[in-house]
């Protein structure tokens, strides 16, 4: 289903208004405000879990003495414990929280052969960045998931902004959901009960949430104090 799709079927069901031909760029009262409806059912519905259509692989060459790097412009949140450096086959600590940070920064780099990152904002303007400590000393993969903050695509499968574009604009979440979502605002706007379609979608919501699983966000360590991660240096143990 397209944007246009959406917006069709949405106020056939509702019945007894008129059903535009186009969505982006109508003058047309209706078409208008189903095009705001619609956009903001997509950002509600993406904030309600952490959808797994939304999810994303990436990937981070370190050099050595570079402690901070970019991530993907459509980064929205990292993916819990999916962050790994696949050259030395160790799990990267994190997102480690700015009290774990600032805790961090007194230690010693051989105090720990663990490695652990940070997610901040550039106060440059850059957007937001990882940071690792200690400072990776080579050039190591690292590899995580995240959450994308791209909600649409083209009718080319070109992954694009939070919002609908263009007439020919699917959803990466269930279109019915945003199909439900449109019809209880629109009723709503126009002072009709919706309760019913309100209910129909909350029921659709918790349905596809339980179906498609979730990805689990870090929104930051528990607290370096309560992880037991041992500091055993490099070497062969072998006798």
């Amino acid at each position: 289903m397209s944007l246009l799709t959406i917006v069709q079927d949405a106020l056939s069901e509702i019945g007894g208004t008129e059903v535009p031909d186009s969505v982006i760029g109508n003058a047309n009262p209706t078409a208008k405000q189903s095009l705001a409806l619609a956009n903001r059912a997509l950002k509600e519905a993406a904030k309600r879990t952490n959808w797994q259509p939304l999810s994303r692989t990436a990937s981070i060459t370190t050099v050595a003495s570079q402690a901070e790097y970019a991530l993907p412009s459509d980064f929205k949140s990292i993916v819990n414990q999916t962050m790994w450096d696949t050259t030395q086959r160790r799990r990267t600590f994190g997102a480690i929280t700015p009290q774990d940070w600032a805790l961090l920064q007194s230690w010693s780099t051989t105090d720990t052969i663990a490695l652990f990152f940070r997610i901040f904002r550039d106060p440059s303007g850059n957007g937001e960045k990882v940071q690792f400590y200690p400072t990776p000393g080579s050039a190591d993969s690292i590899t995580y998931e995240y959450i994308s903050n791209a909600l649409t695509q083209t009718s080319g499968g070109t992954l694009q902004s939070d919002k609908f574009l263009a007439d020919t604009d699917t959803s990466l979440l269930d279109e019915d959901l945003i199909t439900l979502g449109l019809k209880w605002r629109f009723l709503k706007t126009k002072g009709f009960p919706y309760s019913e379609e309100f209910e129909d979608y909350e029921k659709a919501i918790a349905y596809e949430a339980a179906s498609t699983g979730n990805a689990v966000i870090d929104m930051g360590a528990s607290g370096l104090a309560s992880q037991r991660i041992l500091a055993v240096p490099d070497g062969n143990f072998g006798s």
